[in-house]
């Protein structure tokens, strides 16, 4: 298969956010490196409608910083997509203890470039609108993903939501949108009356990372957030090999070291990969460069 959009979903408690945020804020600063080192090029969404792609939006998208720390309260409404729980019943049941209306909206309030092939496009989606919530955690772009063929799809999203008026969202992991000041590529024409947009984080890979991700979510899942579930091309890859490997360790030498040892290894395995695609991409860019015999 070509390409595979890879997602996931989980709630975690505060004291394991902090630690958790704490380990993926190293990933992130090594992103930054990277793509400082070897930013994406200026046309970078050139393969959008430009209806959709107005050149505000496109300089609000360029300017987004490449590790964003994110800690704030939300003013006005947000809409919560069914999408951040991996079970729709349990979004479900949760806003009718609450008697929060589930709103039932048409239309795919994501945009997609030209070179995506979505073999299960969303036609509808399932939402509720709560007025009183807080985010926090860490939002980065992902060195050596979405240039060229999926442009805007290429940032991982650990930021937890909170909300005291609606505990069934409370914690969970979401990518949160803002209409003018971080509209990434949410079509807002689609999301009346509302500010913010909140759905289940999503990166788009096309024969990179693809079993990386695998390995780091198993490790986020064993040591953080047990209801942690990812999808690509199946549900929860390779976690039970990891799993195994995990507890192996972890008899060894204690649950701490097992967690800091099994990252730095994930660490380095991002490293290497992206290293390998930066030296590939420097040797097309010399290969282009070269005067012709």
């Amino acid at each position: 298969m070509a390409s595979v959009g890879v997602n996931w979903t989980g709630s975690c408690l505060p004291a394991e956010q902090d630690d958790l945020l704490r380990f993926i804020a190293r990933l992130a600063e090594v992103n930054d490196e990277l793509l400082t080192h070897d930013p994406p090029p200026a046309e970078e969404f050139a393969y959008f409608d430009p209806v959709f792609m107005t050149s505000q939006r496109r300089d609000k998208l360029r300017a987004r910083p490449n590790f964003e720390r994110v800690e704030c309260a939300i003013t006005g409404n947000l809409e919560v997509d069914s999408s951040v729980f991996f079970d729709g019943r349990d979004f479900d049941e949760g806003a009718e203890q609450l008697g929060l209306s589930v709103i039932d909206a048409r239309g795919s309030v994501a945009e997609e470039s030209i070179s995506t092939l979505n073999l299960l496009p969303r036609h509808s989606r399932r939402v509720v609108q709560i007025n009183k919530a807080s985010i926090y955690g860490i939002n980065f772009k992902i060195f050596g993903v979405g240039y060229p063929w999926y442009p805007g799809e290429d940032r991982v999203s650990f930021i937890f939501l909170h909300c005291p008026k609606a505990l069934f969202l409370d914690g969970r992991i979401i990518d949160v949108f803002h209409r003018t000041e971080s509209p990434g590529l949410i079509n807002f024409d689609f999301v009346q009356g509302v500010d913010w947009y909140a759905r289940a984080p999503e990166v788009h890979l096309r024969y990179y990372l693809e079993n990386w991700f695998d390995h780091f979510f198993s490790w986020v899942k064993f040591f953080f957030v047990p209801n942690f579930h990812w999808w690509r091309h199946d549900s929860l890859p390779s976690y039970d090999h990891y799993q195994k490997e995990f507890e192996k360790l972890q008899v060894k030498v204690g649950r701490s070291v097992a967690k800091s040892v099994i990252f730095d290894e994930i660490l380095d395995a991002f490293v290497a990969e992206a290293t390998l695609a930066l030296d590939k991409s420097v040797r097309a860019s010399f290969s282009r460069r070269k005067p012709s015999p």
